[in-house]
């Protein structure tokens, strides 16, 4: 048999195993909770497989005629290809480190072992970025951005989150966290901002740990990620490789990842990581090789986040506590009404409808040349995650301030006027 007939038929039967019908033990997460990407890959090599297999026994005349010039044109591409990444990769290294100069902190972060970073305990902090903001942030004694709780608590809220439940670019009285407990909860109501900058689900679920044994009963875990937050995962590389050599350099040297049931950390910035850093912020070529990575190396990393989520509405329910889930939407989610990664699997409340969907009204709520939230955005969400607490019988209507009004669906309908 001609070694021709032999590898279109290998190629043939590669085309009509490797589906989403006949999956191997390599692909035991092809389903719908698996790795999408992963499975799109299968699904282009099983058609580029079968293709190549009938062009090649179609071809093979022409092909064996003209060898020689195939051989040239492969070796050409190839030097095309090899230049162009270079200068890609080039360019890459460049704009990761131009964006170090937009913007700068000072005392915010201090590094941690296992989580990578976090909030500096017992300082004052600064976050300057061009054309945006210059802000200071308070730290307390316990490493959370400062809340000025008063008095005695009867009952206690801990909020969970990245950049946005942190405050970037507001100062302290200007969270929804600090909104929440001035201008809405009565004073024996306590908040607690867990929120760390940079933050994804790994690392808010070592926040919750370190505080788990504090629980009492009715105290409320408020767990508030964006959904951008499943995939801040050292497995997806894609937001740990900004940190390389980004805009966030202060944000440590090494990086969580879940592990039967806890959490271990791996150094950051080794050379291979630095290797895959710049070929994951390619200008051209980054969506080729965080595609190839996801498809073939990264697993379902949402399925991770899932299990860490469980687990910790299992443990907050074993002290007594209530667990609460949801997705904070940025202004671009909200416009197109839907989340950027799909959060259709999760148990959780949805708050997007309480932002405007106007597109000159959601430009109000957050920095002109930031996506986070401003002060606005803050207290849009500080709205929304109250009247949600109400509705789902967290929290009770004499558990808010007497200046609070409430609709008859015990949602807040006139807000408190905050001070400029």
């Amino acid at each position: 048999m001609k070694l021709h007939i032999v590898v279109a038929t290998l190629m043939m039967v590669a085309g009509l195993t490797l589906n989403d019908w006949m999956p191997t033990g390599l692909l035991d997460d092809i389903g719908a909770l698996g790795n999408s990407d992963r499975r799109n890959a299968v699904r282009g090599l099983s058609v580029f497989a079968l293709v190549g297999a009938v062009l090649l026994l179609v071809l093979q005349d022409w092909m064996s005629r003209n060898i020689g010039g195939l051989i040239a044109l492969s070796i050409s591409t190839l030097v095309s290809l090899l230049l162009f990444f270079a200068v890609d990769l080039y360019l890459s290294k460049q704009a990761l480190r131009a964006a170090v100069v937009r913007q700068s902190m000072s005392n915010v972060h201090a590094p941690d072992e296992l989580l990578g970073w976090r909030p500096a305990a017992g300082t004052t902090g600064r976050h300057e970025k061009f054309d945006s903001f210059a802000v200071d942030y308070e730290i307390d004694s316990q490493g959370r951005k400062a809340i000025a709780n008063r008095g005695p608590a009867q009952l206690r809220i801990f909020i969970f989150g990245d950049s946005y439940t942190f405050g970037h670019g507001v100062k302290n009285a200007d969270t929804y966290a600090n909104i929440m407990a001035r201008e809405y909860l009565s004073d024996s109501t306590h908040v607690f901002n867990l929120g760390v900058l940079g933050y994804g689900i790994v690392q808010m679920f070592g926040r919750f740990l370190e505080i788990e044994a504090q629980l009492k009963r009715d105290d409320i875990v408020l767990f508030a990620p964006t959904s951008q937050d499943l995939k801040r995962n050292i497995k997806d590389f894609v937001f740990p490789s900004k940190l390389i050599f980004g805009d966030r350099v202060d944000f440590g040297k090494r990086y969580p990842y879940y592990h039967n049931g806890g959490l271990e950390s791996v150094e950051l910035a080794t050379p291979w990581n630095d290797i895959k850093a710049l070929f994951f912020n390619g200008r051209w070529s980054k969506g080729v090789f965080r595609f190839a990575h996801s498809a073939i190396v990264s697993p379902p990393t949402t399925v991770e986040a899932k299990e860490m989520i469980a687990l910790m509405r299992r443990l907050a329910r074993k002290r007594g506590a209530r667990f609460l889930l949801v997705f904070l939407p940025q202004t671009k989610e909200r416009r197109r009404n839907t989340y950027e990664e799909d959060v259709s699997s999760f148990d959780f409340r949805n708050v997007m409808r309480f932002f405007p969907t106007d597109e000159a009204e959601l430009k109000a709520l957050r920095f002109a040349t930031d996506s986070h939230w401003n002060r606005a955005g803050h207290a849009v969400a500080a709205r929304a995650l109250v009247s949600t607490l109400l509705t789902e019988g967290l929290i009770t209507p004499n558990q808010l301030k007497t200046s609070v009004q409430l609709s008859p669906t015990s949602e807040i309908y006139t807000e408190p006027l905050l001070k400029p």
